[in-house]
């Protein structure tokens, strides 16, 4: 399409137009085309402010990114100083610490095998239970039913 024009949304669609067909524009529409043209190219005073704007954005996330780098190199910095002063058994204890916060939170190895038996045998007895239950309950019946039986044969009434 030709700068300047500018093409209505219904007829924006269309694959091809003839000259008698397209839209005659006015110098409005032809001023706002070359406005869009001059922006778009970063050439119009609002779209040297906002680059100008986006630049300020832009190093100020640098200068943060950076400081955080800084500031997390610091204390892994800190850390491996501290690791490197203490003692090999303090470094033990502290292993082991860390292990223990670990497997009391279920994500050392350890402790997912442990939890995934302590699930099958928690299923387990949830099965037995319910067949103990079920089996009293027949007993009961049968019970019932044997008494009910028994006086029915006596000829008792309940």
């Amino acid at each position: 399409q030709p700068v300047g024009q500018v093409v209505p949304t219904h007829q924006h669609h269309q694959q091809s137009q003839t000259p008698e067909e397209k839209p005659r524009t006015n110098r409005k529409d032809r001023a706002r085309a070359y406005y869009r043209k001059l922006h778009a190219a970063g050439k119009s005073d609002q779209a040297k402010e906002d680059l100008a704007r986006l630049a300020i954005i832009r190093k100020q996330r640098e200068e943060a990114a950076a400081k955080r780098a800084a500031e997390q190199k610091e204390k892994e910095e800190a850390a491996k100083a501290k690791t490197k002063s203490m003692s090999r058994t303090n470094r033990k204890d502290r292993a082991r610490a860390y292990y223990r916060k670990l497997h009391a939170a279920g994500k050392s190895d350890q402790a997912k095998e442990d939890l995934a038996r302590l699930a099958i045998i928690r299923k387990q007895r949830e099965e037995a239970a319910a067949k103990r239950a079920a089996e009293q309950k027949a007993k009961e019946e049968a019970a019932k039913a044997k008494t009910d039986a028994t006086s029915k044969a006596l000829g008792r009434k309940k």
